[in-house]
């Protein structure tokens, strides 16, 4: 029996290919050192993949959402979860398929997404009420004196200006 799984990736952006493909640029590592805080990400934008068992029960919605408790203010809220239609249809097509599981893609695009302090990102799909995080990020300041990262360090991403 197949139990629900969540995998994430944060990027800069997911773009939207012919034939149903995603295109996901500018994947951010687990440690992502900034310049300076506070400041923003301009383009931030989260990839789920989530697998379901085929005999899902709709009655256990699915939502997605970003913590990031003391990394930013931004509030995301899934108040509705993914559509029943999407998900029925999800879970007709892997059985058509003889898929071994349910597969659903959902993408959370965050523009300006406010910086206020270091700590982590996580990536959480809750399916019928259990928190899975499928994927985190740390947020830290860079220190002072290091101006250029050494070889095999996290990169340093410079925030976008506070307007």
């Amino acid at each position: 029996m197949i139990t629900p799984t969540c995998f994430a990736l944060f990027c800069e952006d997911i773009r939207r290919e012919t034939g149903n493909r995603d295109t996901i640029i500018g994947v951010l590592p687990a440690l992502t050192r900034l310049s300076k805080i506070p400041g923003e990400f301009r383009r931030f934008s989260t990839y789920f993949r989530i697998r379901l068992p085929l005999d899902h029960d709709l009655k256990n919605r699915v939502f997605i959402t970003i913590e990031a408790d003391g990394v930013s203010d931004a509030q995301i809220e899934d108040d509705g979860g993914l559509p029943d239609d999407i998900l029925q249809q999800a879970i007709d097509k892997a059985k058509e398929r003889n898929a071994p599981f349910v597969e659903v893609i959902a993408r959370l695009r965050l523009d300006d997404f406010p910086i206020i302090g270091s700590g982590q990102i996580r990536a959480i799909a809750i399916v019928g009420g259990e928190r899975l995080v499928g994927g985190f990020v740390n947020v830290e300041v860079r220190a002072p004196d290091s101006n250029t990262p050494s070889a095999g360090s996290e990169p340093v991403i410079e925030p976008a200006q506070q307007r």
